[in-house]
Formats: structure tokens, sequence, C-alpha cells
């Protein structure tokens, strides 16, 4: 396993969190972008707190997917730092970091930071696309 992943392993969950004291799946995300490629994603806690449910969640990551960043991958041409987009109750709202080929580093409520196969069962099915940050120079 990516040994970069280690250093996130075992952070708590805390809804809109953005830290290390605790963060949701996209707060994750954001340290792991932050400290890993130096790259200052947007927070969107003030959008996700205004988010009540998972289809207003999977319209804010959809609209984070138009920035100009990110592009779509296609699977099997995934690689460490891509992001796995993950639907839960129909819906696109949850996202993991993938680790190596098949691993993904990611937090869900109630649980704290892991990495866990977005290849086996309990993932596998709910994959709705792989996305990497790959700016446009200018």
């Amino acid at each position: 396993m990516g040994c970069w992943a280690n250093a996130y392993i075992g952070l708590p969950y805390a809804d809109h969190g953005r830290d290390r004291t605790g963060c949701d799946c996209w707060g994750l995300v954001r340290m792991v972008y932050a400290d890993r490629l130096g790259v200052d994603l947007p927070s969107l806690a003030g959008a996700y707190i205004a988010a009540n449910d998972r289809g207003s969640v999977a319209r804010l990551i959809a609209d984070e997917r138009m920035d100009t960043g990110w592009h779509e991958v296609g699977p099997g041409s995934e690689q460490p730092l891509d992001l796995v987009l993950l639907r839960i109750g129909g819906e696109p709202c949850h996202v993991g970091v993938v680790v190596e080929s098949g691993l993904m580093l990611h937090l869900l409520k109630g649980t704290n930071a892991a990495t866990e196969r977005y290849t086996g069962p309990m993932w596998n099915r709910r994959i709705d696309s792989l996305w990497r940050w790959c700016p446009r120079s200018g």
C-alpha cells in the first residue's frame, strides 16, 4: 500500500470537518491534495452544511467536477491520488482517494479514515466515475 496513506488512517469523522481533528470524505480529500500535491481545493463546507440530503451533496460534487482541473479517467487507468466517486442511495455523494489500483482511502460517517477495496463487493457496483486533478496551464 502507498505509505503516504498511513498518515491519514484513523482520522475521525466529523460532519463538515476540514482538518485532522475530524473531517468528512471531502475534508479528507482536501487534506490529501494539500499535503501530497500542494493543491488547495475549495472547502465547500458552507455549501455542505446547507445540503440536507444525498441529492444536494451529489449536485455539489457535480459542480466541483466541472472545475477546469478535473478530468475523468476510465476504469483501469486510475493512478494513486485519483478520486473515486461513489454512489450511496443511488446518488454520487461519496469520494475516496486512490492509494493503488483497486484500493482507496476514504471516510464514512461514524467511522475513522481507512483503506478499502473499491473493487470489492461493497463498492464495485457503486462506482460512479474516476477523476484526476490535472489543471490547465496558463
